[in-house]
């Protein structure tokens, strides 16, 4: 008989420990393609970006603009989503979802000079999500405009910022939650450690995103990775933050 060194022995603990959770919690950790979402993320960079000096300029109403949510519908009806562009933005959903009581929010278009995340990690995290989700449960929409997100019942941002708190840490995300979040930071935390991926505790005035009385959850990226052009680093954050918003959007719109 082989007896397990000390090692093996709080390595099973902590697997059945969270097998036990899992099961009483109702929830599995999900998974990103990741091939995917860095194809989805170097196509809708080229979009407006000048080759001659990198720089990335989409503003509103332009044609480059036009050019990016012409892309999202294609990847969405590719993905069997609906994308339907209205006065407000767009919206992206399963075609039989009537509400969204989650919005995972979304801006494509960009200011002159802006870095690869900006205008970029929400919508190619968020269309992830999308096609990861399991059907059964609806009411999840990647949106851009205020009109949409003031419905919700919970808004998740995915946003570049906190100054050097994460890379003081030496992490590249953090999270960030208003007072009246579904979850707790606790919880964030908990997803994380499941999946993998360690996340700073945040408050929401370092995150760039003002206060509402919509319920908010921010997903922060290093700005320190928001460089052109993106190094490795960035495509592993790109990669653990599109995995980490849909275990956390999973979480809250199944419960």
């Amino acid at each position: 008989m082989v007896t397990p060194t000390r090692d093996e022995s709080i390595a099973d603990s902590r697997r059945l420990a969270a097998a036990a959770y899992n099961s009483v919690m109702n929830v599995s950790a999900r998974s990103i393609t990741p091939a995917r979402v860095h194809s989805d993320f170097a196509a809708l960079n080229a979009i407006g970006r000048d080759p001659a000096t990198a720089m990335l300029a989409r503003p509103a109403g332009s044609a480059a603009a036009a050019a990016a949510l012409a892309w999202l519908r294609r990847r969405s009806e590719a993905a069997q989503l609906v994308c339907r562009p209205h006065e407000h933005g767009f919206t992206v959903r399963f075609a039989d979802d009537t509400v969204s009581a989650v919005v995972i929010a979304g801006e494509l278009a960009v200011a002159d000079g802006a870095g690869p995340f900006d205008g970029a990690l929400g919508i190619v995290a968020g269309l992830e999500v999308l096609r990861v989700l399991p059907r059964a449960v609806t009411g999840v929409a990647l949106g851009g405009g205020a009109a949409l997100t003031r419905r919700a019942r919970c808004v998740f941002h995915c946003v570049v910022g906190g100054g050097s708190m994460l890379a003081d840490s030496g992490r590249q995300l953090g999270v960030a939650l208003s007072d009246t979040a579904p979850l707790s930071l606790r919880r964030v935390g908990e997803i994380g450690e499941m999946i993998g991926v360690p996340v700073l505790p945040m408050p929401l005035a370092a995150t760039g995103v003002a206060p509402s009385e919509v319920p908010s959850c921010v997903l922060v990226v290093d700005p320190g990775l928001n460089r052109w052009p993106p190094a490795e680093p960035a495509w592993a954050a790109l990669t653990a933050g599109a995995n980490l918003l849909l275990n956390l959007v999973h979480d809250v719109a199944a419960n």
